[in-house]
C-alpha cells in the first residue's frame, strides 16, 4: 500500500500514477509505502531514479543494517522501531531527495498511521520542506522505544519478587528469553545512536542545518534508550544470579538436611546391625527388656547427635 501526500500551498493525497508529474516539480512530497511490492517499488525507482541496490535492500524484510548512504541525489537511511507486542524490531527505510522523502516499511507503524490522519498537521510539517518530516518520523519511533521500554518497569520487579519467593525454571526461562531481546535492541541502538549523532553533526545535502538542534534532541532520546537497556539486563542478569543462587541455598539446605538424617541412621543401622547377628552371646541377648534397651540406646544416640548438631549450628 503506498501513501503519497504532495505539499504545495495545500496538502493533496495523490495516487501513485499522478506522482511523476509532481516529482519533477518544486512541490514537497512525502511518500509512505507499507509492505512494498516490486512493480510498485519499480515505479518510485523510475520516477526519483532510486539506485537498484537501495531498492533490494528496501525490498528485504528486517536483513539491512542500520546505516546513512549518500548517492547523487538522494540519501538513503535504515533504522529499527520498537513494536509493543512483537519479539523482533521492524525495519524502516527512508529515502531523502531535494524534495521528497519515501518512508518504506514491511508492516503499519502506529506512529506513523497517526500522523497521516492527521493532515492539517502532515501539511504544516511537508511545507517545511521533506527533511522536517524525516525528523518527525524518526523522533516518533525513537520515543516509541522509551514508551515500550517505560513498561518493562513493573515486568522486572515482578521478577525479583518472584524469584525471591519461588524461583522455578520458567522463572528463569523467561529472564533468559527477555535479556536475549535486550542485547538484540541494545546492539540496534548503539547503531542508531551514531548515526543520529551523524544526522545531527554533518552536512548533507539534504538535510537542513536549522534540523541539527532537534536531530541532537534525538539523538539524546536514544542514548536514554541504550542506558535503559543496559540498565534491564543488568537487573536481569543480576535477577539470574540471584535465582540461580537462591536455588544453590536450597539445594544446600536439603543436602544438609539428607546429611544429618545420614549421621543419625550411620550408628542405629550400626546397633540394629549387631544385635541381629545370629551369634551367641549377644549382650542382653536373654534379658527380658532387651529391644526396650536397644530402642533407648538408639533414641539417645539420636538425640544426642540432634542436640550436637543443633549446637554446632549444622542446622
Amino acid at each position: 500500500m503506498i501513501d503519497i501526500f504532495v505539499a504545495d500551498g495545500e496538502l493533496k493525497k495523490i495516487k501513485l500514477d499522478e506522482l511523476a508529474k509532481h516529482a519533477g516539480s518544486k512541490k514537497k512530497i512525502w511518500v509512505d509505502v507499507t509492505n512494498p511490492a516490486k512493480d510498485e517499488f519499480k515505479q518510485l525507482k523510475e520516477i526519483f531514479r532510486i539506485h537498484p541496490l537501495t531498492v533490494e535492500d528496501c525490498l528485504k524484510k528486517g536483513r539491512t543494517r542500520v546505516k546513512i548512504e549518500n548517492f547523487d541525489h538522494y540519501l538513503f537511511i535504515v533504522i529499527y522501531g520498537m513494536p509493543e507486542n512483537s519479539k523482533r524490531l521492524y525495519e524502516l527505510d527512508f529515502i531523502i531527495g531535494k524534495n521528497f522523502v519515501i518512508s518504506n516499511h514491511f508492516e503499519a507503524v502506529d506512529s506513523f498511521d497517526r500522523l497521516k490522519k492527521n493532515q492539517d498537521k502532515v501539511s504544516t510539517i511537508l511545507s517545511k520542506g521533506p527533511d522536517f518530516i524525516l525528523h518527525k518520523l524518526i523522533d516518533l519511533e525513537i520515543d516509541r522505544y522509551m514508551e515500550v521500554l517505560a513498561k518493562y518497569d513493573d515486568i522486572i520487579e515482578h521478577i525479583e519478587r518472584k524469584i525471591l519467593e519461588e524461583p522455578n525454571q520458567q522463572l528463569i526461562s523467561r529472564i533468559f528469553r527477555l535479556r536475549k531481546k535486550f542485547m538484540r535492541i541494545r546492539r540496534i541502538a548503539a547503531l542508531q545512536k551514531e548515526k543520529l549523532l551523524e544526522l545531527a553533526r554533518e552536512k548533507h545535502p539534504f538535510i537542513s542545518e536549522r534540523l541539527h538542534p532537534y536531530f541532537r534532541d534525538v539523538f539524546d532520546h536514544m542514548l536514554s534508550v541504550t542506558e535503559s537497556v543496559t540498565t534491564y539486563r543488568d537487573q536481569l542478569s543480576g535477577a539470574l544470579e540471584l535465582s540461580i543462587s537462591t536455588s544453590s541455598n536450597k539445594a544446600n539446605e536439603v543436602m544438609k538436611t539428607l546429611t544429618v538424617i545420614a549421621s543419625i541412621m550411620l550408628p542405629l543401622s550400626l546397633i540394629a546391625g549387631l544385635f541381629g547377628m545370629n551369634v551367641r552371646d549377644i549382650p542382653f541377648a536373654e534379658h527380658r527388656y532387651a529391644f526396650e534397651i536397644v530402642i533407648g540406646i538408639m533414641l539417645a544416640i539420636a538425640i544426642g547427635m540432634l542436640f550436637y548438631f543443633k549446637r554446632r549450628g549444622w542446622f
